[in-house]
């Protein structure tokens, strides 16, 4: 026996070695799992194997490779960026087993000389799975919030017109709960989850929003022209998702989606959960709560509409630069212009602290007075609207996360003001972009302490007031977990103490909770 030709003998050349490789492969943890899928499915590409056993060896590795990809994004989803090490690596290897599994489908349409038509039953899977893997490596981009580089919309788009091309885009084939059954499902499943602006949606919110895309993509119609004045479309000769595109708009692989059906069926869902109706009992899920489903089938429903989005202002662009900082502290010094330090906290007054206190005095004063400036960091302006802007920096000295609160100090102006930012994703080079939504108010550095379970108060903490305009009460901006209904706190502001009372919580963001507050006499 030649011992190169052992060496290149595939580990699985059929359905008794695959089981056999499943029992004894590293699977317990998902970066090795994912691994030794993307090694088999190489050897695979080169083993030259009958197409219909190629086809049961993917099907029996269907089950146990998707679960390691599932594990595997674990990692990655939703974290702040840029992503760190760790992070990335996982990313990688989620994509590289997802690439694996397009090229293993795309293989089995000319394998052996037989097109995908010349395959029998199978070509409507072999179909969905290439649509599927493709569409996989999308929605990863999705979940570690990074842009979706150039070709990848083009596989997706390219699977789908060789559905519709061999006649087998909506032909059923059975699948399991919660898994799109036909080609057109699974592409409109992920152009769906495309429109719902994934960018801006945190974990628990995007996890809904995939459970209810597959719950309604079965719903979706593509046609070539569209029935009123437009609505979401995709060119399926072209490289980028949907959008809403007018009727007329030219271009033979144009498809319009037919969304009505989607729009009827979150009608009624939010008719009944407004009437009480429990959300697990609509099929949205057992882990949903009335008011956040209803709100963001609200939003879905918009974004899936046939309705063009209309900003409520208009943005325009700038060459310019603004000023941001993020975090509690550095927030605090950008908009009191000094550090934050407990007043009340004794002070230990050591000897090297003397000595530091008269040999350095001055350095340090000067110190203190640039800390702030320098806590600030400067992005690029996209652009801005009258309540936001679009950022963007390569590299950030820190990460930042959705809905993080910063101060941003646009050009041209002489305060910093709060700000919360709505949607983030990463493009090479670590360069981030974001788009930030200014908290309504005039900012105002203060400090907050809350009464403890004894009646003793805590010690004092960064806080930020909001004064309205228009004789609208102030509100105040706190670190998240010291909102209670109705417990009491003091607030130092202009240097006085003012004893008052937390009564609702407005909003609850990433490393802040916004409240609501009255005095007390």
């Amino acid at each position: 026996m030649n011992p190169s030709h052992a060496i290149s003998r595939p580990a699985v050349v059929d359905i008794r070695s695959c089981d056999e490789w499943l029992a004894h492969a590293p699977l317990l943890d998902s970066r090795h799992a994912c691994a030794s899928f993307v090694h088999l499915l190489d050897e695979l590409q080169g083993a030259a194997l009958a197409p219909a056993t190629l086809l049961e060896i993917l099907e029996r590795l269907h089950r146990p490779m998707h679960r390691a990809l599932r594990e595997q994004a674990r990692r990655f989803s939703h974290r702040s960026l840029p992503l760190g090490v760790t992070e990335e690596s996982g990313f990688v290897q989620v994509c590289d087993l997802w690439l694996g599994l397009l090229q293993s489908w795309q293989l089995l349409r000319t394998a052996s000389g037989q097109p995908l038509n010349q395959l029998g039953f199978a070509r409507s899977l072999i179909a969905l799975r290439t649509i599927e893997s493709a569409a996989g490596l999308i929605q990863a981009h999705f979940a570690a919030r990074r842009d979706v580089g150039p070709g990848l919309w083009r596989w997706l788009h390219q699977a789908y017109a060789e559905a519709e091309k061999s006649h087998v885009a909506e032909a059923f084939v059975p699948a399991r709960p919660g898994e799109p059954s036909s080609c057109q499902s699974a592409y409109a499943q992920t152009l769906l989850l495309q429109l719902a602006h994934p960018y801006g949606l945190g974990a628990r919110d995007l996890a809904w929003v995939q459970r209810w895309t597959a719950l309604w993509a079965r719903k979706v119609q593509f046609w070539r022209a569209a029935e009123n004045g437009g609505g979401p479309a995709v060119d399926i000769d072209g490289d980028e998702g949907a959008c809403w595109t007018p009727a007329g708009a030219p271009g033979a692989g144009l498809r319009f989606m037919d969304c009505k059906e989607v729009q009827r069926s979150i009608r009624r869902r939010l008719k009944k959960l407004r009437e009480g109706a429990n959300p697990a009992e609509l099929g949205l899920g057992e882990d949903c709560t009335s008011p956040a489903a209803d709100d963001l089938l609200a939003a879905i429903a918009r974004c899936w509409g046939d309705a063009p989005h209309v900003r409520r202002y208009s943005r325009r662009e700038t060459g310019s630069q603004a000023l941001i900082a993020y975090g509690v502290d550095a927030i605090f010094a950008a908009l009191a212009g000094r550090t934050f330090r407990d007043r009340d906290t004794p002070w230990s007054y050591s000897r090297q602290a003397a000595d530091e206190m008269h040999i350095f005095q001055r350095a340090l004063e000067r110190e203190r007075e640039q800390m702030p400036a320098a806590q600030a960091q400067s992005w690029d302006i996209i652009d801005e609207s009258a309540d936001g802007f679009q950022l963007r920096r390569q590299c950030p000295e820190e990460r930042i996360a959705l809905r993080q609160l910063i101060a941003l100090l646009a050009p041209g102006t002489q305060r910093f003001m709060l700000c919360e930012v709505r949607w983030i994703r990463q493009a090479p080079a670590r360069m981030i972009s974001i788009g930030v939504h200014a908290l309504h108010g005039l900012p105002q550095a203060a400090t907050f302490r809350a009464a403890g379970d004894a009646g003793m108060a805590r010690g004092w903490l960064p806080a930020f007031v909001l004064t309205g305009g228009s004789g609208a009460a102030p509100t105040l901006v706190l670190p998240p977990g010291l909102f209670g209904k109705d417990r009491e706190a003091e607030l130092r502001l202009d240097g006085g103490v003012q004893r008052i009372q937390l009564s609702a919580l407005h909003r609850h963001g990433y490393d802040y909770d916004w409240v609501v507050f009255s005095g007390k006499n």
